[in-house]
């Protein structure tokens, strides 16, 4: 891609949300009433604006917000001295961001892209080689009650829904048995069923709990125990018949090949607001390259970031597993111009230059919080 003109950055700003969850977010390691995060906009010196989210995976807190805030406050004058200009986008990486956390080079190459596909006109899918299109996405069931998972099934399968992912490991192992049990009875055959542990069994637990449910035709279990027991997660793996993914152990492309180098998963769960956007390009990449299959998933990120992860997964093609991506109807609101809400099981990725979605001032407004921040140069 040929980037012509140097883009230089003239102003950075940020400010913080809270939008609260429909109902309360619950997985084996958390349980929130509010989504926290971080907005982030950069200017041209030509005028153009470009957005990003730097949020923390998962529901998130005010205090790390605060910490996010910080660091991206410690950046800016560097962030300002830089040009963009490259043969292609992930050239434009800004060498100040190496050393950055992940959710900060995300929210900031997101924004990066963001400008450049306005500049291009020129959808950010398009700028990562694929273009915009429908992705295929699983639905979220979260109910603790077998009763509730089957009605949560029914519904979507009802809205087209073809992937169910149940969250597991917040209750004993009996009753998320029973659970599984529901879903699958509800759903009936040819809908896959997912299951996320969220790290919450040890060896032995994830062995017996899954053995358990593999008369239910579980598509993959997700995280059964530890992200740094890569030892333990290929154990679980020989002993069970179900495919097992790895999610919290994706951080980096070294850690892919670490997962691969020891046998440790079938699937990979890739997060952009954990790895880093340009990362997760180059992971992506890399397991197409060695036909491992990866499921895009956001990190529960509003409108912006949802919006990045959704131009991720059309730049590699047609899907052929439904992505981790509607999570839009989680929340009160995504803060953003485009709603981002699944259909028929199938997510549409804007078309516009960039994003093709920019944060929504009235939202703001509403869920914005106090912490906010600028740097010009």
């Amino acid at each position: 891609m040929q980037m012509g003109t140097a883009m230089r950055l003239r102003r950075i700003d940020w400010i913080g949300y809270r939008v609260p969850f429909r109902n309360r977010f619950v997985a084996a390691d958390v349980s929130a009433e509010y989504r926290h995060g971080l907005l982030l906009r950069l200017e041209a010196e030509n005028g153009l604006l470009g957005f990003g989210e730097s949020s923390p995976v998962g529901p998130g807190s005010a205090r790390a917000v605060t910490g996010m805030a910080a660091e991206l406050a410690a950046l800016a004058p560097a962030l300002l001295d830089s040009s963009l200009a490259g043969e292609s986008p992930l050239a434009c990486a800004l060498p100040v961001l190496s050393l950055s956390s992940p959710p900060i080079r995300f929210g900031v190459e997101t924004a990066v892209l963001d400008l450049l596909g306005k500049a291009r006109n020129s959808p950010l899918a398009s700028l990562l080689g694929g273009k915009p299109g429908k992705v295929p996405v699983n639905a979220l069931l979260f109910s603790s009650a077998p009763g509730g998972i089957a009605s949560e099934t029914r519904e979507a399968v009802e809205e087209g829904f073809r992937a169910l992912k149940l969250k597991v490991g917040a209750l004993p192992i009996d009753e998320d048995i029973e659970r599984v049990a529901a879903a699958r009875e509800a759903a009936g055959g040819g809908i896959a069923i997912r299951v996320d542990a969220n790290q919450a069994w040890s060896v032995g637990e994830a062995v017996e709990a899954i053995a358990r449910m593999a008369p239910f035709g579980i598509e993959y279990v997700e995280q059964p125990v530890g992200a740094e027991d890569l030892a333990g997660l290929a154990a679980v793996r020989a002993a069970v018949s179900t495919p097992i993914a790895a999610d919290e152990a994706v951080r980096s492309l070294e850690d892919v090949r670490r997962l691969l180098e020891t046998g440790a998963a079938d699937f990979l769960i890739v997060k952009a607001g954990r790895t880093g956007l340009f990362e997760a390009v180059r992971i992506l990449g890399f397991l197409r390259a060695a036909g491992m299959p990866a499921v895009v998933t956001s990190s529960l990120e509003a409108g912006i970031g949802l919006a990045a992860s959704l131009h991720l997964a059309a730049s590699s093609g047609p899907a052929s597993l439904p992505c981790g991506l509607a999570t839009a109807p989680l929340l009160e609101s995504v803060l953003a111009s485009a709603p981002l809400m699944p259909s028929g099981g199938m997510l549409q990725c804007p078309d516009g230059p960039g994003l093709g979605t920019e944060p929504e001032e009235a939202a703001l407004m509403r869920y914005g919080t106090s912490l906010t921040g600028s740097v010009a140069r």
